[in-house]
């Protein structure tokens, strides 16, 4: 893929998290840790496999494979605005067999279950939020920018020799060609299909609209739309 310029991501631009909502106050660091007494898995903050001290979705996937060793019962208690799209598709493919295979999955929120995070819970048997909760958010996007004009100002010229014209597409120290963004704008909504058609399978009754323009929406809302089966108390604190 392209090294290193912005990825597809299924996480909001700005901050990485919904309008005005800090994806983890405080500064915290995102977390995934067990109570296993509750029977819990609890995910927080944002999802990314590459990032440092975010959580990454083959961890998520090994985590869930230890705690349902022990019961196959399991809640994922989240609480995340999204993330990178990278592990994602397959974390969610995992869940969706583990639960086909007999496992009971509840995902949970108290806070946002937004974009990656929503793609997580959509395989489990069933979602639930309380009324606080922010939820949907679906689908993908890629911020790519270029900085040639500035280098010209500054008097500095830029010769990117590359074997095929997509190889370099995004690349910041020139402009998107006609066939570049053609070509990076399918590989977003490629991407946000795969997205897309994860929800369609699993809640085939989900309010189509809603998920393929990034609708996000209190719980109440949610649960008209299809995003959500319950609405539910407040879990207590691990």
């Amino acid at each position: 893929l392209i090294p290193r310029i912005p990825s597809p991501s299924s996480t909001p631009p700005a901050a990485a998290c919904l309008p005005n909502l800090p994806a983890l106050p405080g500064g915290r660091q995102a977390a995934l840790t067990i109570d296993r007494d509750a029977r819990r898995l609890i995910l927080r903050g944002e999802i990314d496999e590459d990032a440092p001290g975010a959580v990454h979705p083959s961890e998520l996937i090994r985590t869930i494979e230890s705690a349902l060793e022990q019961s196959p019962h399991l809640v994922l208690d989240i609480d995340s605005p999204g993330g990178s799209t990278k592990g994602v598709a397959e974390a969610a493919a995992f869940i969706r067999e583990t639960v086909r295979a007999g496992a009971d999955i509840t995902a949970h929120t108290s806070g946002e279950l937004c974009s990656a995070a929503y793609w997580l819970a959509v395989p489990c048997r069933r979602i639930t939020a309380t009324r606080g909760a922010i939820v949907g958010n679906v689908g993908v996007w890629a911020l790519f920018q270029e900085f040639s004009e500035a280098a010209r100002a500054a008097g500095i010229r830029t010769a990117l020799l590359t074997s095929g014209e997509l190889k370099t597409a995004g690349h910041p120290a020139l402009p998107l060609t006609p066939a570049q963004l053609a070509f990076l704008s399918a590989q977003v909504q490629a991407m946000a299909e795969l997205f897309f058609d994860d929800v369609f399978t699993a809640r085939p009754t989900i309010h189509a609209d809603a998920v393929r323009s990034g609708r996000y929406c209190l719980a109440r809302e949610a649960l008209k739309l299809g995003f959500i089966d319950a609405i539910v108390q407040p879990m207590p604190k691990a």
